[in-house]
Parts: structure tokens; C-alpha cells; sequence
């Protein structure tokens, strides 16, 4: 259960800042070492200050308040010498640690249970991922280059294109390729060679978990074009696999969301449903296609919509994603167990 949580008072340390620049003292201060100045203002001075939980007992909390006050008015020290680690060194003989010391600790003290991470152990490690879409890119098709997909780990197909177009670009490329299916995607004479169709399904690689939903609004008869009743059915039926997964971080489809860079004509409209989706799910990237940008001169290739970034595949676009840490990972095996 959370006890407490720090809480840093920035207004009180820049006020205090400015008050030594307006009287001089900074520049006296500064003169005097000459050298960079650090200030170091804790409990004492207001700048940090401790907020306990609500769901706190009252005994704990005034036990913890009489701790708070104590440190404020230097009554207590908590980093009064000697300190024992949790390996038995004995850290200082009385004195009080300077506070270069305390944030250069890099041990844990006795009676702390747990051990401090690994360097570089907790950090994300991005990922490059190319995204394609209805125009088969003369710069990635007659024109390759490893150098221009230098670093991509994953190609994602948002639909419309040709399956000797994607045979292509995983066998030249040589990392997995994801895709769904764009409304003209019924020509297909069979499923391109190598290549993993998530239409329908939660797809997991590296930790990030891809649903896909392809095809456009119905404006005809079509395989691949469907009704908002339609496509809402098929958002239905995911739902248990999205559960499973506890959630998902981006949503690949072929038709954008509705009112968002989309059009008004029966063609190019894209789903509310998709917009209930980013509401609830809050995932990092939206992938679609279908809009083709030289459609009109303000159709963004990159945008940001309450907290997730839509990309309009069209031709191609290379973005970077985090991957979960390790720790993300380990708290996701949890949520799933405990299910």
C-alpha cells in the first residue's frame, strides 16, 4: 500500500531564486566559491514537503507527520552517521552526510528489503518500424537501399497494397511484417508469402501488443468495406482478447477515425468507433491509411490526438516506438496471473 509521496514545492525554489538575484546575493555567493552553485532546499526550507494517503490509519498518520515536522525543523536527521548497509559497511562515524554523498548513494541501508536496479535495466529501448499504405513507394520499391530502412525492426501494412509489394519488402528487408486489408484488398489471389495478417486479432512482438482492424466504410459491395454496425461487431468480438492482453499500444487500420483527418463523402468517412477506441485505450500510436495525401494540402502525416499519435501511412513513414521495460513487462505477467 502507498504510505506517502514527496511532493516538490517548484514555486517556493524559484522564488527563492529570484530573491537572491534581485538582492545580489547569488553573484556575492558565486564570487565567493567561483564556481557553479548548487542549491540543495529540502523539507526545511518548504520546497519539499510529504503527502500521506488518504487510505493512511490515523495513528500512522500522525506518527508520520511528527516524523515530517521533525525533519523540517532539523529536530530529525535521517541521514545522521554511522549508516550500516544492507552488506554490513558502516558509512560515516557521526557526522551528517553532505548532499553530494546522499545523491551519490548507490546502496540500500539495513532493514530495506529489495536491491536497486541495473543500470539501463528499467530504460525503454526504442524501436524503428516502418509503416506502408496504398502507394507502393518507388523510393522503397525500384529505388531500394538498406540505408533508407536502416535500423527498422518491423514493417506494419495498413492495407491497399499489392501482396508482391509486401513479399518484397519483408524478403529485402528481412524483419516481420504485420498488415491488414484495405478495401481493395479483395483482389488478393492469396495471402502475401511471409508475412503475419493481424486483421481481427491482438498481435504481441517485443512487448507491444498491435490490433488490427482493415477495411474502409462500405460504399459498395466489398470484402473488405463494412457498415459502423459492422465494424463496431468486430471491435465487440476483440474484446476479450484486448482484455487479455490488458489493452494495446497501437491500432493498425486501413480507414482513419471520424472527423479525424478524414472526409465527408461516403468513401473517405472515417469510423466512430475507432474514436471510442483511442478514448478508452489510450494507445501510443493509430496506423491508417486510405487517406492519400496528395488528396488535399493539409492532410497531416504525423498527428497528435489526446495523447496518441495518428500516422497516415500513406506511401510510407518510419517513426520510433518504446518498448515496455522490464519492469512493465514483469507488472504485466502479474494483471495476466491474476486473471
Amino acid at each position: 500500500m502507498l504510505i506517502a509521496n514527496p511532493v516538490w514545492k517548484w514555486g517556493v525554489y524559484y522564488e527563492e531564486i529570484l530573491r537572491r538575484v534581485l538582492n545580489k546575493t547569488m553573484q556575492a555567493e558565486y564570487e565567493s566559491s567561483n564556481k557553479a552553485l548548487n542549491y540543495y532546499w529540502g523539507m526545511s526550507a518548504g520546497v519539499v514537503d510529504v503527502v500521506f494517503s488518504p487510505w493512511l490509519k490515523l495513528p500512522s498518520k500522525r506518527f508520520g507527520s511528527f516524523l515530517r515536522d521533525g525533519i523540517a525543523n532539523n529536530v530529525c536527521t535521517p541521514f545522521l552517521t554511522p549508516i550500516y548497509t544492507q552488506d554490513g559497511e558502516k558509512i560515516g562515524s557521526g557526522e551528517k552526510l553532505e548532499p553530494d554523498q546522499i545523491i551519490e548513494m548507490d546502496y540500500l541501508v539495513e532493514n530495506v528489503v529489495g536491491t536497486i536496479p541495473q543500470y539501463g535495466s528499467t530504460r525503454a529501448r526504442i524501436m524503428k518500424v516502418l509503416a506502408v499504405s496504398d502507394i507502393e513507394s518507388p523510393s522503397l520499391y525500384d529505388y531500394f537501399s538498406p540505408e533508407k530502412v536502416e535500423g527498422v525492426e518491423l514493417i506494419v501494412g495498413c492495407g491497399d497494397l499489392r501482396m508482391e509489394y509486401l513479399e518484397f519488402l519483408v524478403t529485402m528487408m528481412n524483419v516481420p511484417l504485420i498488415y491488414i486489408h484495405g478495401n481493395h484488398d479483395d483482389h488478393f489471389r492469396r495471402e502475401p508469402e511471409g508475412c503475419i495478417c493481424i486483421d481481427d486479432d491482438v498481435f504481441e512482438y517485443k512487448g507491444l501488443r498491435f490490433v488490427g482492424l482493415g477495411g474502409s466504410i462500405r460504399y459498395k459491395e466489398g470484402k473488405y468495406m463494412f457498415t459502423e454496425r459492422e465494424m463496431r461487431s468486430r471491435i465487440r468480438k476483440l474484446w476479450w482478447k484486448i482484455r487479455r492482453h490488458k489493452g494495446f499500444d497501437v491500432l493498425v487500420t486501413h480507414s482513419p477515425a471520424r472527423h479525424i483527418n478524414d472526409f465527408d463523402n461516403v468513401t473517405h468517412r472515417g469510423f466512430e468507433c475507432f474514436n471510442e477506441l483511442l478514448d478508452r485505450y489510450k494507445p501510443k500510436f493509430f496506423l491508417h491509411g486510405h487517406i492519400h495525401r496528395n488528396y488535399g494540402a493539409r492532410i497531416p502525416q504525423v498527428f497528435e490526438h489526446d495523447g496518441t499519435t495518428i500516422i497516415n501511412a500513406t506511401d510510407y513513414c518510419i517513426f520510433e516506438i518504446a518498448e515496455p521495460s522490464a519492469e512493465d513487462e514483469k507488472e504485466k505477467e502479474k494483471e495476466k496471473a491474476a486473471d
